[in-house]
């Protein structure tokens, strides 16, 4: 398991987080699904380097995404309550002022355009400038995130494709000039 220091906040699930698969107890369903991602994720980017480093292909693509990055806000929610805040109204007050909430309407002509209220982008693009959003306490005063939370980078999977309910990554290559189809098919199929 994760070795935390024992007097600063961390949240249960990142202090108690398994740090290998074989750490994960009682959840052999996930643990497959991970693996199987993982692994179909290397076969499918070391055929497309071995793809394109043959003369038969201009270009290969393997159709799933790379992973994107997102952060994540961990409150401590004893620093929270002592500002008297709940979960709920901080990790709001955090997405509105990323995302935007939407205020008002300007009609115009009968369409409607909705009025979205956030932080101007040069204000939410890094864990600094997260850290530095300012939430309001119950009496009013502002408080960072940074005083109330931890911001932490992290991955989001790509989307998932399937094909007849079965996980699909499709790899795709386009043929160099002077190749015909049928030497682009023997070449992938050594692989």
């Amino acid at each position: 398991m994760n070795d935390m220091p024992e007097n600063r906040h961390v949240a249960l699930p990142l202090k108690y987080r398994p740090m290998t698969f074989d750490d994960v107890v009682g959840q052999e369903h996930v643990v497959r699904t991970l693996r199987h991602a993982i692994e179909s994720d290397r076969i499918a980017n070391a055929l497309r380097e071995d793809l394109i480093n043959t003369p038969q292909f201009s270009q290969v693509i393997v159709s799933r995404d790379e992973y994107t990055p997102e952060y994540y806000v961990d409150f401590d929610r004893e620093k929270l309550k002592l500002n008297g805040i709940d979960i709920t109204t901080a990790s709001t007050m955090v997405r509105n002022r990323i995302n935007g909430s939407v205020m008002t309407f300007f009609r115009e002509d009968g369409d409607e355009y909705n009025i979205r209220v956030r932080y101007a982008p040069e204000f939410r693009q890094g864990i600094e400038d997260i850290e530095n959003i300012i939430l309001y306490g119950s009496q009013g005063q502002s408080i960072r995130v940074k005083d109330v939370a931890k911001v932490v980078e992290g991955m989001t999977p790509p989307k998932i494709e399937r094909k007849d309910r079965e996980r699909v990554v499709t790899i795709t290559g386009l043929l160099a000039t002077g190749y015909a189809l049928s030497e682009g098919v023997e070449v992938a199929q050594e692989f």
